[in-house]
């Protein structure tokens, strides 16, 4: 029988906004962030065997390419655990990112750069 913490997908799947703001930020995500510090900030949505799995592999890029393709896949409480993290290990502009993304529509973001360059955040008082 599995332990208790090997179950960590929840109910409901993530959102699909979220999904995609993943999607679309994930090479500045994996350029900047730290995957095996994240990893423990994170144990209330990722299982021991996720973070085994990213801790597996050699380089960086491939540990944060790896926690991408997991997130998905954790539900509905993937996303904020994700933000909160970058945030608890003082990467806030990578959890700005995220958020300032999740502000603009999701067809704005695939087929302007008005988003990219120009954030809600940004433009607004």
């Amino acid at each position: 029988m599995a332990s208790g913490r090997e179950s960590r997908t929840s109910d409901k799947p993530m959102d699909e906004k979220q999904r995609n703001i993943i999607r679309i930020r994930r090479v500045e995500l994996a350029r900047d962030m730290e995957p095996r510090q994240l990893i423990h900030h994170m144990a209330d949505v990722l299982t021991p065997t996720d973070e085994e799995e990213i801790k597996a592999i050699a380089t960086r890029w491939g540990q944060c390419e790896k926690l991408l393709d997991v997130l998905p896949r954790r539900g509905e409480k993937a996303f904020d655990s994700f933000v909160k993290a970058l945030k608890e290990v003082g990467q806030p502009f990578l959890a700005d990112l995220l958020v300032d993304a999740g502000e603009c529509t999701v067809a704005n973001m695939l087929f302007s750069y008005t988003c990219t360059l120009f954030p809600v955040s940004h433009i607004l008082p």
